[in-house]
């Protein structure tokens, strides 16, 4: 049996880069080729599941909405290749191969090509494909993913913020913009003008997918960490906090899409005696 194989130069890339590689093609013997297609896809997609109870009937009712957007789509013939290399006139529409064939390709990954997203009701997937047609006979395919990852943007420096006002909060950063595994350092601010009792404070880091389909929406908390920050000063009128919180290096960074997007938030809550916590939050891109 003829089989294909396709290998690439390394396992991920950066939007705007080059794929390149070769598709290998053992037949074990000589057979008709019709064609070869080779195509590289990419593409954005999204799925809502909703599901309804009928009291009446007892059944329950299951709708899918999905949604798609193209990303990148090359596809081409590469029959003329092997003919080629088996010494044959190009143009013919079908030749017989009688032994092995390497054929370079490349592909080019759009510069704002969206990095590869596995989530709850979204998906950014790239693959490979190649097919090789074989009259009378079934054809012979193989297919690949592709990893592409986030390009990554100029550190975003924070903002002087404006004074606080009377009894608030807020959190301050030393920018906006992070890398996976690099640790967020800032600070946690109060006005206590109240005097009350503050018994702690708690950071959350996490994200959030959300996802469109036709009609329908969806919100999912993809990752969620949290963290006790150090108050450092508690005089009758201000309240303090720095903290370092390191980024786990596998999470998933920030993104925007067409039908969904994946953006991180850093969230305070203050633990105040005898009366009702106070939050803020701040929101921080992740590549």
């Amino acid at each position: 049996m003829t089989t294909i194989e396709i290998t690439t130069d390394k396992e991920t890339y950066l939007p705007g880069e080059e794929i390149t590689g070769k598709l290998t093609i053992t037949p074990t013997e000589p057979f008709t080729l019709r064609d070869i297609i080779l195509a590289f896809y990419g593409s954005e997609s999204t799925e809502i599941t909703r599901s309804h109870y009928n009291p009446a009937t007892k059944t329950t009712q299951t709708t899918y909405y999905d949604e798609e957007a193209e990303i990148t789509s090359d596809s081409r013939s590469i029959a003329d290749i092997v003919s080629t290399q088996e010494g044959l006139p190009s143009g013919q529409s079908q030749f017989t191969v009688e032994k092995p064939h390497q054929i370079p390709f490349s592909f080019k990954l759009p510069e704002d090509a969206l990095p590869t997203y596995d989530g709850e009701c979204a998906d950014v997937s790239y693959s490979i494909h190649a097919k090789i047609d074989i009259p009378r006979k079934s054809d012979v395919s193989a297919e690949i993913p592709i990893e592409v990852l986030t390009k990554g943007n100029t550190a975003e420096e924070d903002s002087s913020p404006e004074p606080l006002s009377d009894n608030d909060v807020r959190v301050k950063l030393d920018k906006r913009t992070y890398r996976r595994g690099e640790t967020i350092e800032g600070t946690v601010e109060m006005t206590n003008n109240a005097g009350k009792t503050v018994r702690g404070i708690e950071l959350k880091l996490y994200s959030n997918e959300h996802a469109e389909a036709e009609d329908e929406e969806e919100d999912t908390t993809m990752h969620e960490y949290k963290m006790d920050a150090p108050i450092e000063e508690t005089s009758s009128s201000y309240v303090t906090a720095r903290f370092q919180f390191t980024i786990p290096e596998d999470v998933d960074p920030t993104i925007r899409g067409t039908y969904f997007s994946h953006e991180w938030c850093l969230e305070a809550k203050v633990d105040i005696k005898n009366a009702k916590d106070m939050h803020t939050s701040v929101d921080i891109s992740i590549d």
